[in-house]
């Protein structure tokens, strides 16, 4: 077991210890005066969270539309590749 890296053997003390201080946070009412209201807040969310089907049915209609666009003028790129367009418009009668 001695091959096998540090971090798959069990260790009492896994964690250094820390003597660095940690910063308490800064008081919640100095950062509640320069955000807004909560209240506003939820009016917000509320208004975005109506929108958001909408929204997404919309993305999903263009994206749809973008695809279909992409496959038929790669099928029409494909045809005009295989056969051109004179050789299915204009055919030589048959000389009698």
């Amino acid at each position: 077991m001695a091959d096998s890296p540090s971090w798959l053997t069990p260790q009492e003390n896994a964690a250094p210890a820390m003597d660095v201080p940690i910063a308490a946070p800064k008081a919640a009412a100095a950062s509640a005066a320069a955000a807004p209201s909560s209240s506003l807040m939820t009016e917000q969310m509320v208004a975005d969270e109506k929108e958001l089907p909408g929204i997404i049915l919309v993305m999903r209609l263009a994206n749809m539309g973008v695809s279909i666009a992409l496959m038929a003028c790669s099928v029409s790129l494909q045809l005009y590749m295989l056969v051109p367009i004179p050789v299915l418009v204009y055919t030589p009668l048959p000389s009698t």
